[in-house]
């Protein structure tokens, strides 16, 4: 088995393991859609994989010469620009709970609760 054949036969299971994730999220999305908490965080998840599928599977047909053009490295990388914004989105999907954003940042100054600092020393 040269290199080339093993590179081969790594990179295209690494592709049919994203893939494979990605009907795995999929399918438990479908199937058990009333027991899954976040569906939308989860759903941008698996349209993260699936990104991340079809990119890789661009690459994978320019790197091995199924296909002669370079576009194809040009649309490999659009789709693993859009699986990063996926992504964040995702990311920002699940930790909207736990980040507030309408707390007011103003500080109070109390003048006449003066109490610690150097002059009680």
């Amino acid at each position: 088995m040269s290199v080339e054949s093993a590179a081969l036969a790594v990179f295209a299971a690494q592709t049919c393991v994203l893939f494979a994730c990605m009907l795995v999220v999929v399918n438990v999305l479908v199937r058990r859609a009333d027991a899954v908490l976040y569906r939308e965080g989860v759903l941008l998840f698996a349209v993260t994989l699936g990104l991340l599928s079809a990119g890789a599977s661009a690459n994978f047909a320019y790197d091995f010469d199924l296909v002669e053009s370079r576009l194809v490295v040009l649309v490999s990388y659009v789709f693993y620009v859009a699986a990063s914004a996926c992504i964040v989105a995702a990311a920002a999907y699940f930790a909207r709970d736990f980040v507030e954003t309408t707390r007011d940042r103003t500080v109070a100054e109390d003048a006449s609760a003066d109490t610690g600092g150097f002059e009680d020393a």
